[in-house]
């Protein structure tokens, strides 16, 4: 009889062993692959270049005296080989943007290839982990420059490697500008902020009154609301005329 692991990664070294009974003192031990001899005389075969199907057995030649057979072949044992794989993982954001505005929530969703059922998820920004273990991770509050990426850990029994990681994702966060602020002169309003900022009425969109200056020509609440690389900030404190 012989005895070795039957379910392997390809690859894998193999220890078969031949229990030999009324072999006599001195057995002679003929592997075989798939009828292809191999090993050497020895009662154990290491091997790590079986394929899927393979049957492996020993012949057997006795020297015990009255033997009733002098060779006698074990019974072969067929050889389940699973390939190995790489597991790979992708990151991408599905809530928010790339560029962003600082304050903006963004949440990335992690797709795992060769991860196998139980795929564990370590999230990393700028190298340090931030402890989420499942395929989504939010932030609302990242800043410029981070750089995100996902570390996966594979529960495949045959893989080159168990862990992936992500390639690296490097957020532009820009800068919320500073709340404006308006003095009054008369009639005359001026704003903090740059030319280029929408005036507002009564809540309502000025037409054209974008400068640093704007002259009221009606009694109401005025304000300003400053946008820059398209981040607005909160609208300036109205001001009664």
């Amino acid at each position: 009889d012989i005895a070795g692991k039957n379910d392997i990664c390809a690859g894998s070294s193999t220890v078969f062993t031949a229990t030999s009974t009324n072999g006599g003192p001195n057995p002679k031990y003929q592997w075989k692959v798939d009828g292809i001899n191999a090993g050497t005389n020895s009662p154990t075969f290491n091997t790590s270049s079986l394929s899927n199907g393979s049957n492996v057995n020993c012949i057997l030649t006795s020297d015990a005296v009255c033997a009733t057979a002098i060779t006698t072949p074990s019974t072969p044992i067929e050889m389940s080989v699973t390939q190995n794989v790489t597991p790979s993982v992708t990151i991408a954001l599905t809530e928010g943007s790339n560029p962003m505005c600082a304050g903006e929530a963004a949440t990335f969703t992690a797709t795992a290839v060769n991860g196998g059922e139980n795929t564990t998820y370590e999230w990393k920004v700028n190298n340090v982990s931030y402890g989420v273990t499942n395929n989504t991770f939010s932030n609302p509050f990242f800043n410029n420059n981070d750089k995100v990426i996902c570390v996966i850990n594979s529960d495949l029994k045959c893989v080159t490697t168990p862990k992936a990681t992500s390639p690296i994702t490097t957020l532009v966060v820009k800068a919320i500008p500073m709340k404006p602020v308006i003095s009054q002169s008369g009639l005359e309003l001026t704003s903090s902020a740059p030319a280029g900022n929408q005036w507002y009425k009564a809540g309502a969109i000025i037409a054209s009154a974008t400068d640093k200056k704007y002259t009221v020509t009606e009694n109401d609440n005025y304000t300003v609301i400053v946008t820059i690389n398209g981040c607005s900030s909160a609208s300036s404190d109205p001001v009664a005329v």
